[in-house]
């Protein structure tokens, strides 16, 4: 009897965790339809609730929304009045298993810079800044005067892959 229990058991755990195995869809609830999966098309409430769970940022607002925290940058700082010096995690990778680096940053934040697909709405939080690699994780945002809030911006800059989407 007990060897029928722990063959019926086995058998059970088998199937359930095949069956989870091949899942295909993901759903995710949103209170209205995104208007694109570009994440500069329009910076919009349903664009980026579901965007937020497809693309990294540098840094992120913590839960109570009262302190920014690491996500790709693993710590940043002001230099001097107008540089900011992010430093980048080394362990972050795409969905095709390529490597997260400065350029995937610099090709992301250029991007928002220069979009001219939707309303441009990422603009303000690019407009008068510069990025410059130093090294494959390290980037400096220079900012035309001083500006105490940058990093607060880098929040909505959502990161891409240069590879995938093409240099």
């Amino acid at each position: 009897m007990n060897k029928i229990i722990h063959v019926g058991i086995a058998a059970f755990t088998a199937f359930v965790v095949s069956t989870n195995a091949i899942a295909e869809t993901v759903t995710i609830g949103l209170r209205s339809e995104p208007s694109s999966m570009d994440p500069y098309f329009h910076n919009l409430g349903p664009n980026n609730a579901m965007l937020a769970q497809i693309f990294g940022k540098l840094i992120d607002w913590g839960p109570a929304m009262d302190k920014l925290i690491p996500r790709l940058a693993t710590s940043w700082k002001a230099i001097n009045d107008t540089t900011w010096e992010f430093k980048l995690r080394q362990d972050a990778k795409f969905h095709d298993g390529s490597d997260f680096t400065a350029d995937d940053f610099i090709f992301s934040f250029n991007r928002a810079d220069g979009y001219t697909g939707g309303n441009s709405s990422f603009r303000t939080y690019t407009k008068g800044k510069t990025v410059k690699k130093i090294d494959d994780y390290t980037i400096h945002i220079v900012t035309p005067g001083p500006y105490p809030l940058m990093p607060n911006e880098m929040t909505s800059i959502l990161v891409m892959s240069s590879e995938a989407k093409g240099s």
